[in-house]
């Protein structure tokens, strides 16, 4: 065992109480493992040449934290304290808590004594060391760096809560590969101004500063010896300008002075600058009032509701750096002519935390609500338990009470509201649109205008959203159903959800695919999804849900179009089912408006009049019969810009160049009934449907019957419009691949039927086409056949035996679609989609809104405002080349982690890196659109300040970089300086007057906060 000695030493006091004396040397002692420890942590660090703070040293029951840091590239390797031109340097931002503290310490190490590669102990307690224990620590680094022949300086740290104060030590050899070494001496500390007398106030005077310097290298201080002094040592400044004064919202504004050519509704071109006078029609605009030029009007759909709640620049630092001077210079205040200076621009990012992000915090919130919705029942049960009494609990409660759950009750008496629009009153708003009058009494019509636009929860902000009661309140809903459902954009905005082509509107956000499914930007649906990211519990969100399904409820009732909702007959199966069958109503709602153009009476409704016709195939849709679409034969619609309500007859169409082949007539395309749009749910059904009917003969027979009533309504609205047509007319037409064209020499021979595949004959193919035995019909009556336009060819092999068309041509009678029992069933298909919307389980509601959710942010931060047709609130992207990685890796996050169809269990911890991604998307963006809001046009600060954190600023630059930190009236020669920092260096012998000259620093900051002192005094080693 180790025995040691203690003695009491009351006469000599070197920082130590006790003196310990080993007087056993068989066992290592304490000292000697610490040393050790220390020696094998330094082999270790100048070894793996990377930065490293994991480990750490104990003694004496104490625990340091030991820290090795050195520049992420080897060109900046330099502990060159002796080289005046490094003086001053900035160094860049970094991300994450750790790294950027790493930074940050190695920035100011290099301006407090000139080095980048150091080793510092800390000790891992808040009082930090005494100053015994930092007296032996700094010798056991001493002869650890020593014993390692290490020229790396060592420190140790005092005062560790702040990490401010520090001692240490280095050595190096006098000349390159020689046995003659120097110490150097290195010590920071914070000093407050109050606890200096007048002579020692550095902040007074550049004077008193080269005072204090010129007293710790000296040992005889004369006048001779100051004079020689100030000869041999030069000054370093730096002055730094901070502005920290952000206007809260002031940094979500980005003024984009560029103009650019956008197309109008009618397909004009419109600048820029013609289109903001549009949109601020409605707000007067004094260019003689200064607070407008400071502070412009901004339009909330210019705004960026994301990322921080605050500006994420928390300060900016405008910096002028002086080359080294002679110190005489700098005493006579002659820096304002020298033309060297340096001017850099530096952003002061804040910390980023997950709290901050609203985005992600709302994803998050609506993903707690699914975890929620996973335990629940139903809609009913969620609203019951919490003694919810809406239109939509009351309906169904007088259903429960019957027994009858699925039945839907659609009476005008269930939907009263206080929310209704009519006609009329959207007509109106729409013609004081176009006629550029009254906007700002149509905005009056709500009381908190654009609630869906924004980042808020039902009242203003997601902030405020933390302290949002449980359920929303009547009121709250009623505003936002009112911003939902009224469309505010002028009727020709090329930005209005009408006036934005279909396929846009559903363009992947990404070229590459996801099975995820979404919702049209701008849509009703899409809305409400983000609506919803401010609803905090799942009551809340059925609450809502219910309200808004009665909203719907009510436009089917009194044929009022779904705004911002496709009314095509192309569903897009990428989106979401509920978005589907709000499509769906639409459909419904313009084919029920269709029917009354008609004059049809309400008895003769197509649901009466179908259930004849219900056992002779689908009521909603049939299969396509060729699988191969035919464009030249279709006919062209108008309902992809969703505005098929429109009251003029289309003119008569025809196919130009193809004749009857018994009358000198162009075939006339006919207007035939749509069979209805389909979906998923409908389509898994029909397929379901189809497999059950099995392969045996008689049922491929009733599934072509299943197909008949489609052909068979275009067989007789062709034979209504085409009279004397024949049934190779109608294959003309309805199924071009299937007539054969021969070429013009051959057109005044006969036709003859071509011989039948051997391998088709007989036999039954997909469509049921082959029957057996030639078809002895003819339906000339006598007539010539004509020649030319259209007319010379002959019928494939497969429309020249029996078969189901052939069978379908005969029964046809001509009719127009008017006098047509309806293929499709609108009421019962509406009835059936507003069921769905009322019945559809919370997990499922929720994993879509989630999903429309996910997906949109793909969307939103890829699309530019100055490319994209989509409204400016949902373009948020921004400079590609720093975003584009983070959306990709998003992308594929998204992918693997969410599911498609909604999951029996799910846990939060397993979708972190989901959240993750939206804030690393959210902290980019932000920063980019601080950037751009203060520098505009500055493309290369910006760059270089996302990126770096830092910037030099060139001559162009200058001017509106000293106006964004001075104001338009001030410059760095009328306002003070935030922080002076001064670098001194000179040259004398130590530690004795006949000793070697050796180099000395001394740093110094003055702030309002703080007086720092940095020095480092080299001795030579006499040892």
């Amino acid at each position: 065992m180790v025995k040691v000695k203690r003695s009491k030493n009351i006469n000599v006091n070197d920082g130590h109480d006790d003196r310990f004396e080993i007087i056993d040397f068989t066992v290592a002692s304490e000292w000697e493992k610490l040393i050790s420890k220390l020696e094998s942590l330094i082999k270790k660090c100048r070894a793996s040449k990377q930065s490293s703070s994991d480990d750490s040293v104990t003694y004496h029951s104490h625990t340091y934290q030991f820290i090795y840091v050195v520049p992420s590239t080897s060109s900046q390797l330099n502990n060159a304290f002796m080289n005046p031109k490094n003086d001053f340097e900035i160094f860049p931002n970094t991300s994450g808590s750790t790294t950027s503290r790493r930074m940050h310490q190695q920035e100011n190490f290099f301006h407090w004594f000139g080095v980048q590669e150091y080793f510092v102990l800390l000790a891992l307690k808040d009082t930090g060391p005494e100053i015994s224990e930092l007296s032996t620590m700094l010798s056991a680094f001493t002869i650890a760096l020593h014993n390692e022949n290490c020229y790396i300086p060592g420190f140790v740290g005092f005062d560790e809560k702040r990490l401010e104060n520090f001692l240490g030590y280095m050595f190096m050899p006098i000349k390159r590969n020689g046995d003659d070494h120097f110490i150097v001496k290195l010590a920071t500390e914070s000093i407050s101004t109050n606890t200096l007398n007048a002579h020692q106030n550095i902040a007074e005077s550049i004077e008193k500063q080269l005072k204090i310097f010129y007293s710790k290298l000296t040992t005889e201080p004369d006048d001779r010896n100051w004079d020689q002094f100030l000869s041999l040592s030069t000054i370093s400044s730096k002055y730094t300008y901070i502005r920290n004064d952000w206007n809260e919202n002031e940094w979500r504004y980005i003024d984009d002075e560029t103009p650019s050519v956008q197309l109008t509704a009618s397909g004009n071109t419109i600048d820029n600058q013609q289109q903001q006078q549009q949109q601020h029609k409605s707000v007067s605009d004094d260019s003689d009032d200064e607070d407008d030029i400071r502070s412009p009007k901004v339009l909330e759909s210019d705004l960026f509701r994301w990322g921080y709640p605050m500006d994420p620049i928390e300060q900016l630092q405008l910096c002028v750096m002086y080359p080294p001077l002679a110190s005489i210079h700098v005493l006579e205040n002659q820096l304002e002519n020298i033309q060297t200076k340096s001017w850099f621009i530096k952003a002061v990012f804040r910390k980023s935390h997950g709290s901050l992000f609203q985005l992600s915090l709302g994803i998050m919130n609506v993903f707690n609500t699914m975890i929620e919705s996973l335990k629940s029942e139903s809609i009913y049960q969620v609203l019951t338990d919490y003694n919810i009494k809406n239109r939509y609990t009351l309906s169904n409660n007088s259903a429960h009470m019957s027994g009858d759950q699925s039945s839907t009750s659609l009476s005008p008496q269930s939907t009263s509201s206080s929310l209704r629009y009519s006609n009329e009153q959207q007509q109106l708003h729409d013609n004081n649109n176009n006629n550029n009058n009254n906007n700002n009494n149509i905005q009056s019509n709500s009381s908190n205008p654009s609630l869906i636009r924004t980042v808020g929860s039902l009242t203003k902000s997601l902030a405020s959203s933390l302290n949002a009661p449980l359920i929303p309140t009547e009121r709250e809903i009623d505003l936002v159903l009112r911003d939902l459902f009224f469309e505010k954009r002028d009727i020709n905005d090329p930005k209005r959800f009408n006036n934005i082509p279909e396929d846009i509107l559903n363009a992947q956000p990404l070229p590459k695919s996801t099975f995820v499914k979404r919702a049209p930007v701008d849509s009703l649906f899409f809305s409400f999804c983000f609506v919803c990211l401010n609803l905090q519990s799942l009551v809340g969100v059925l609450v809502f849900w219910s309200e808004f399904v009665e909203e719907i409820k009510w436009h089917w009732e009194h044929s009022l179009p779904i705004p911002r909702t496709f009314n095509s007959d192309q569903i897009n199966m990428n989106h979401t089912l509920v978005y589907q069958k709000m499509q769906m109503i639409n459909y419904c709602i313009s084919r029920k408006v269709k029917q009354r153009r008609y004059g049809k009476k309400k008895e003769e409704s197509p649901k009466t009049t179908y259930k004849a016709q219900q056992n002779e195939g689908w009521d909603d849709g049939d299969l396509d019969l060729d699988h191969i679409p035919d464009p030249e034969s279709e006919v062209n619609n108008n309902n992809n810009n969703n505005n098929s309500d429109d009251d003029t007859t289309p003119p008569q169409q025809v196919l130009k160049g193809q004749y009857l082949l018994y009358h000198d007539r162009e075939i006339v395309i006919p207007e035939t009934q749509d069979i209805g749009p389909m979906t998923d749910d409908m389509v898994n059904e029909q397929l379901e449907e189809l497999i059950q009917l099995g392969d045996t003969p008689e049922a491929n027979e009733l599934r072509m019957k299943k197909q008949t009533p489609s052909l068979l309504s275009d067989m007789q609205s062709f034979k209504y419009a085409n009279k004397g047509c024949v049934f190779e007319d109608f294959v003309r037409w309805h199924s071009k691949r299937d007539w054969i064209a021969t070429k013009e020499e051959d057109s005044n021979q006969s036709v003859a039927t071509p011989p039948l595949d051997p391998v088709v004959e007989g036999i039954v193919d997909e469509f049921g086409i082959i029957e057996g035995g030639d078809v002895g019909d003819d339906e000339s009556n006598g007539r010539t056949r004509g020649v030319g336009f259209g007319r010379d060819g002959y019928l494939s092999s497969r429309m020249t035996r029996q078969n189901l068309w052939r069978k379908t041509w005969k029964e046809a009678v001509a009719l127009p679609i008017e006098e047509q029992p309806p293929l499709f069933d609108y009421i019962k298909q509406a009835e059936r989609a507003i069921s769905y919307l009322e019945n559809i389980h919370p997990s499922e509601l929720i994993h879509q809104i989630i999903s429309v959710l996910l997906t949109s942010i793909l969307t939103i931060f890829t699309n530019e405002k100055s490319t994209s047709r989509l409204p400016p609130e949902y373009c948020l992207g921004m400079n590609p080349k720093y975003t584009k990685p983070l959306i990709d890796r998003y992308f594929d996050t998204m992918n693997q982690l969410w599911p498609t169809n909604t999951p029996n269990e799910i846990k939060k911890s397993d979708f972190e890196p989901l959240f993750k991604s939206i804030q690393d998307i959210e902290n980019n963006v932000s920063k980019l659109t601080s950037l751009k809001s203060k520098f505009k046009h500055l493309d290369r600060v910006i760059s270089q300040l996302y990126t770096n954190g830092f910037s030099d600023v060139k001559p162009n630059e200058f001017q509106l970089i000293n106006d964004l930190i001075f104001g338009e009236y001030d410059d760095a020669t009328t306002v003070k300086p935030h922080a002076r920092e001064y670098i001194t260096r000179s040259y004398a012998p130590r530690p004795f007057r006949d000793s070697q000259t050796m180099p000395h620093r001394m740093y110094t900051c003055l702030s309002q906060y703080e007086c720092r002192v940095s020095t480092v005094i080299s001795e030579e080693d006499q040892s």
